[in-house]
């Protein structure tokens, strides 16, 4: 198994991959095989291989233990955290350089009177089920009087 870092990430997948992760500089916590084998489930995607392989990492220092003997700790679950929270803010990245990460803004339409005007007109919009006097009975009051969708 090996472990390599050219330095051009341009051009070298498996460099891209470890400069998301920040695995450039030895020892490297994944092996190159490892990081083909993410690129080959995603794709080929730099971003989405990195994703899986934080994942893949946080996953792994999550089954050891935290240790300390004097001064000398070992905090695995601190990087094994890290880790995961690089997994989730690459796979967001993912997400929204797909077009799929954007949180949607609430709307409500009709809010103003020129608004509303502006929807009744358009023939292409499906009607409100909420309209003015639709408590009462149809045909007696309204501006949709006697109109039931």
């Amino acid at each position: 198994m090996t472990a390599t870092y050219t330095g051009d990430p341009a051009s070298v997948p498996v460099d891209a991959v470890r400069l998301y992760l920040g695995d450039t500089v030895a020892p490297f916590v994944l092996t190159d095989e490892e990081i083909e084998f993410f690129l080959a489930n995603a794709d080929d995607e730099p971003l989405s291989a990195a994703a899986l392989g934080a994942g893949a990492v946080a996953a792994r220092f999550a089954g050891l233990m935290d240790a300390s003997v004097g001064d000398v700790r070992k905090s695995y679950s601190q990087r094994s955290k890290g880790y995961a929270d690089l997994a989730k803010r690459l796979a967001d990245d993912v997400a929204t350089a797909a077009g799929g990460g954007a949180v949607p803004v609430p709307w409500a339409g009709g809010l103003s009177w020129a608004e509303q005007a502006t929807n009744d007109a358009d023939g292409d919009l499906v009607p409100s089920y909420f309209f003015e006097g639709m408590d009462s009975r149809p045909g007696t009051t309204g501006s949709r009087a006697g109109v039931w969708p």
